[in-house]
């Protein structure tokens, strides 16, 4: 949403479009293997040239000489030219210096915004206020003490956010994953056949159910009671997109099995669970 208008100046230039795809695609791709810490050190040449495992753990850390840092895709030679480069030489707690305290993706990306307008309610003057959205990180205004750097980790106390479920239930909600995996795939495929509201239709259904499996793994209480209703959407849906002969039959009835078999384990996990913590 916030970094597309900087490649605007690509079209303009004539860049083909097929070209931009390709290579927007090979960047994310060379990213998938710097996320590790099994790799250490690559040769010093590779190093400075490319970004590699050492400088992407430095990119994901929350130590304060980290912070925005390293924010190359492939070629790190852009972070040494703009002043951003950082060699790693200790070791990274990885994180947000705000760490998110859900699992529901859906809230995952509101809370910055969130907790960003509670603090700008706070700025003084209209000025500050533009300032404290577009200036860089840790800005504010004399008045408030003025520039404050990301704060220091105690490694010995912190503590990443983390709910405990039942083994049954981490296996619920594996398989729902699955299939949300699933029924996305097949979206994704065939979204040219589908009508504009089928396609909102589909989608919203695919959004729900990725934050119902949030809210399931935080416990929320009513998380058990909405999750019977996303079965009977998806069934609705389903059968609908069958009577347009958008997916055959046996989908539906797989789908419908599976959902049975689903909702009959959830109750039992569930059961189970109430059950423990009452005795």
């Amino acid at each position: 949403m916030f970094t597309f208008y900087f490649y605007f100046p690509l079209a303009l230039f004539g860049f083909k479009t097929e070209w931009f795809v390709l290579m927007g695609a090979f960047n994310l791709l060379y990213q998938f293997w710097i996320h590790t810490e099994v790799i250490k050190k690559l040769p010093a040449w590779y190093e400075y040239v490319f970004n590699t495992p050492s400088h992407h753990r430095v990119h994901h850390g929350r130590n304060p000489k980290y912070i925005d840092r390293n924010h190359a895709g492939t070629l790190m030679i852009w972070d040494r030219m703009f002043g951003t480069f950082q060699v790693e030489d200790e070791e990274p707690i990885y994180g947000i210096t705000t760490p998110t305290d859900t699992w529901n993706p859906l809230m995952a990306n509101v809370q910055p915004f969130m907790r960003l307008y509670a603090e700008l309610k706070g700025i003084p003057g209209f000025v500050n206020k533009v300032k404290f959205i577009f200036a860089p990180p840790g800005w504010y205004p004399k008045e408030l003490g003025g520039f404050k750097s990301a704060p220091q980790v105690d490694r010995a106390s912190y503590q990443k956010f983390e709910i405990k479920v039942s083994p049954g239930l981490n296996i619920y909600l594996m398989a729902q994953y699955i299939l949300v995996l699933l029924i996305t795939s097949l979206f994704l495929f065939n979204v040219s056949v589908l009508q504009g509201w089928e396609q909102a239709a589909v989608a919203t259904i695919v959004v729900i159910s990725v934050a119902m499996i949030g809210l399931i793994f935080e416990n929320k209480p009513r998380a058990i009671a909405i999750e019977f209703s996303r079965f009977a959407l998806v069934l609705i849906l389903t059968f609908y997109l069958v009577q347009q002969s958008y997916i055959p039959f046996w989908f539906f009835g797989g789908l419908a099995i599976w959902s049975f078999a689903s909702l009959l384990t959830l109750g039992k996990v569930r059961f189970h669970s109430l059950r423990t913590a009452k005795g």
